[in-house]
């Protein structure tokens, strides 16, 4: 019975913290004094003001056995995969604001 009788206020002791502690976290919201952060955790990429002029047309070789499999568009850039009958792949990097081609990885299978 005692210890009943001990746990029951050792719950009540951390009951009563608990609320004091979410009473102290909203008054620091409201009051204004929690930190924020300076910067997001995950910043977007910085756009332009600027308006840029469109590109034109690009012309992209590819050889006669390869087929583009996928194009994506991560981070303001265009990736193109591109897949060879022989196995092997690549990608090619473009900036979707210049056209301009960026890189290119090439993927070659193991024999």
């Amino acid at each position: 019975m005692k210890f009943l009788k001990a746990l029951v206020i050792g719950m009540g002791v951390l009951i009563i913290a608990g609320v004091i502690a979410v009473g102290y976290g909203l008054y620091r919201q409201v009051s204004g004094t929690a930190k924020t952060a300076e910067q997001p955790l995950a910043s977007q990429p910085e756009r332009s003001a600027v308006t840029r002029a469109p590109f034109g047309t690009q012309e992209i070789a590819i050889e006669k056995d390869e087929r583009i499999v996928e194009i994506s568009y991560p981070d303001g850039r265009a990736a193109v995969r591109i897949a060879a009958s022989d196995g092997s792949e690549r990608i090619v990097l473009f900036d979707l604001a210049t056209g301009q081609q960026l890189g290119s990885i090439r993927f070659t299978p193991r024999l």
